[in-house]
């Protein structure tokens, strides 16, 4: 047998993409997504975050309801090279923010019901810039995640993990 590396999490995704395209890879109430679907739409996540400047190891915040985006978002942050920060709902606002600020995070995601507390951080994350606080249903001073996530590529991320 030839020795080879183990393959990383973007692989696998990138291969049961390509091999179980039409099965089901994620359940969330009504709402599913193929193995195809969900590697275009995390291949999309990668290049929407490169087209942002992000490079490897760059800290991605994630404070998100359990969801597809959530998943699309950490997994389209690991086949950017991104290095994921989730965090807990229950932490208080005091320890996410010291949390993200800890991290350096410099791209947040949201969803509608941590936007709110997320609003009320952002003088204590400098780091996070116009566009980099993205949100599903979008809404003021954040972009949308699903307009975002769509006007990128779904071609292979060019970030190769290592």
């Amino acid at each position: 047998m030839i020795p080879a590396p183990a393959p990383l999490i973007p692989d696998i995704l990138r291969l049961n993409g390509r091999w179980r395209r039409d099965r089901t890879a994620i359940v969330c109430g009504d709402a599913s997504l193929t193995w195809g679907e969900f590697d275009r739409n995390t291949e999309r996540v990668a290049n929407a975050l490169l087209g942002l400047g992000i490079e490897r190891g760059t800290a991605i915040g994630v404070l998100m309801n359990n969801g597809i985006p959530m998943v699309e978002a950490m997994f389209g942050a690991m086949k950017a090279g991104a290095c994921v920060v989730p965090l807990n709902l229950s932490v208080s606002d005091d320890g996410i923010g010291r949390m993200l600020a800890d991290a350096a995070v410099s791209v947040v995601f949201a969803t509608p019901a941590q936007r709110e507390r997320l609003d009320a951080l952002r003088p204590r994350l400098p780091g996070v810039s116009a566009g980099r606080w993205i949100c599903v249903g979008g809404g003021a001073g954040w972009t949308d995640y699903e307009a975002w996530r769509g006007a990128a590529e779904a071609s292979r991320c060019a970030a190769e993990p290592q």
